[in-house]
């Protein structure tokens, strides 16, 4: 996967105590992937238009030739009790093109169910069913328009998948699937317009999204469409972060991510397989400037952002209300605000015009994670106007960024500047995982509460946690055993339902994690564990029923 002068003041949440929504309750952890070996990370989640909920998982334990799927589905009708979608893994052993994990999931109101994912060719495929699991068709190499092992015709490699549906009634073949996907070596962002409408999943060419701004290196952070009977209805956002070009080129581009990536852009569009009909929007640009204290983030003078702003604390997901107000959550060290890597919520209730108040990028997002420690990798959800819950791994230890005079590993490419860049964490951190739920996400003073959703006394992860992708198990010392996304969504009736990457059944988790190898040894105990909301507010504004896990 994956120099403007600006002073930001931001916007902090307020932060209730637990206590203040007594009334909300998760339930004890389940163990979602069953199936051996283990290994399952980076989950995605959905519920099917018949309630069912799904967890879809990666092994990079597997090898992902044809033949040994490393991808696999979990699913529950209520969630505690999960289980194997063996229909789907059947399928996926028949298919020619094998699979390399990236996945994402997306439901219509249809009852279609659809997963994404990385194929061993590079390119990007998406399976579907319309019985409930027990059949499975396939879109192969979706971003290239190719038969199943063709030949690419994208610029380079694609890389780090999402999708997203427009579903405007009950009626499948009115179903859109949209594909966002960056290229690895130009680092362009694409939208693919994938349409229902014959009967079968039939995908359009690939439409370059982004900017100038984003030059070699960006991490595509989701896409998202405007629901039918909200503000923009059908409009489709695509999210991306990325750094100054300048600085991407001489610090390694997309395979390293080290340059600080102090930029987060949306691209939106209202007829979105039409090439030029795509509108960029500055998200939120991050401080820049003297005043900072990582200055010379560049190996070569004149080219440095002078930032520890750095957003690629991966990834950066993006979520539209019912209403059609759109929200990015990300990771970021501010060392002018807060000297924490803390989740913050970007808000547009424009269409994507404006977020919070700005067009530039210079608005005031809004901090929704507990005061202190460290927090990585959010997952983001929204439900009805205003109502947004964000999923995020939390330690009370406290990391710091790179910075002016630190020590940089020294291996290949060059990692000559990595100032800006998150510092691992030692072995004795401890991490859970936590919830922040609001909702009021639109007012001037937005409420946030945080729970913790994995069970009290377990650790689900101990050492660092390494956010620059392939390079943190490629020459970086980092610990990437966790990959880089959690899974939060809604049950049909609003509440919500948890999946996170979790190595509890590890049992020497921590002199694993203060080993030279702790990647490999932590990896090979990754599961997904899942948690479901029992009682108190949903994300549904009025309910049709209650949570699914008191089934």
């Amino acid at each position: 996967m994956r120099t403007i002068a600006i002073v930001v003041v931001i916007a902090l949440a307020v932060v209730l105590p637990e206590v203040a929504q007594a009334s909300v309750s998760f339930s004890p952890n389940h163990q979602a992937t069953t199936q051996a070996p283990a290994g399952w990370n980076e989950p995605a989640g959905i519920t099917a238009a018949d309630g069912t909920l799904y967890l879809s998982a990666q092994n990079p334990e597997i090898s992902g030739n044809p033949g040994s799927p490393d991808v696999t589905i979990a699913r529950s009708t209520n969630g505690k009790l999960w289980s194997e979608d063996t229909g789907y893994y059947t399928y996926m052993q028949s298919k020619t093109d094998g699979t390399l994990g990236d996945v994402t999931m997306a439901a219509d109101r249809a009852g279609t169910v659809f997963i994404g994912h990385l194929n061993s060719n590079l390119e990007a495929d998406i399976e579907y069913t319309r019985d409930g699991g027990l059949t499975w068709q396939s879109a192969n190499g979706v971003a290239q328009l190719q038969a199943p092992s063709g030949a690419s015709n994208s610029p380079f490699l694609v890389d780090r998948p999402w999708i997203s549906t427009y579903s405007p009634d009950t009626n499948y073949l009115d179903t859109t699937v949209y594909l966002e996907y960056h290229d690895f070596a130009a680092s362009l962002v694409y939208i693919v317009t994938c349409s229902m409408a014959t009967g079968s999943l039939v995908c359009g060419a690939p439409v370059p999204v982004s900017n100038t701004q984003t030059a070699c290196n960006s991490v595509p952070g989701g896409v998202a469409v405007s629901p039918a009977g909200s503000k923009h209805p059908g409009r489709v956002y695509a999210v991306w972060s990325t750094a100054d070009p300048a600085t991407n080129l001489v610090s390694g581009c997309n395979y390293t991510q080290l340059a600080p990536f102090y930029s987060i852009y949306v691209a939106w569009s209202d007829t979105p397989s039409v090439p030029g009909s795509w509108h960029q929007s500055p998200v939120y640009i991050g401080p820049t400037g003297a005043s900072q204290n990582c200055p010379m983030t560049a190996p070569v003078g004149g080219v440095s952002t002078n930032t520890c702003a750095d957003v690629s604390e991966v990834f950066t997901p993006i979520a539209v209300d019912s209403a059609g107000n759109a929200y990015v959550s990300f990771v970021d060290y501010i060392s002018t605000l807060d000297k924490h890597y803390d989740v913050y919520l970007a808000r547009s209730t424009d269409g994507g015009t404006t977020w919070d108040g700005s067009t530039t990028g210079a608005g005031t997002p809004i901090r929704i994670s507990n005061a202190g420690g460290t927090h990585f990798t959010p997952g983001l959800t929204a439900g009805s106007a205003g109502r947004v819950a964000a999923i995020y791994y939390a330690t009370t230890y406290s990391d710091q960024p790179y910075m002016a005079g630190s020590t940089c590993p020294t291996t290949v490419p060059p990692e000559t500047s990595c100032q800006g860049k998150a510092q691992p964490e030692p072995p004795s951190t401890a991490w859970v995982t936590d919830v922040s739920e609001s909702l009021n996400a639109t007012s001037p003073k937005p409420t946030f509460t945080q729970y913790q959703v994995s069970d009290r006394g377990v650790t689900v992860h101990y050492g660092d946690i390494c956010n620059l992708g392939i390079y943190c198990d490629g020459s970086s010392s980092g610990n990437r055993s966790l990959f880089e996304n959690n899974a939060i969504f809604t049950d049909r009736n609003g509440y919500l339902i948890t999946g996170w990457t979790d190595q509890r059944q590890d049992p020497t988790a921590q002199a694993d994690a203060a080993s030279s190898n702790a990647q490999t040894l932590q990896e090979a105990h990754d599961e997904i564990y899942s948690s479901c909301q029992l009682s108190g507010s949903s994300l549904v504004a009025n309910p049709p029923g209650g949570p699914t896990c008191t089934k």
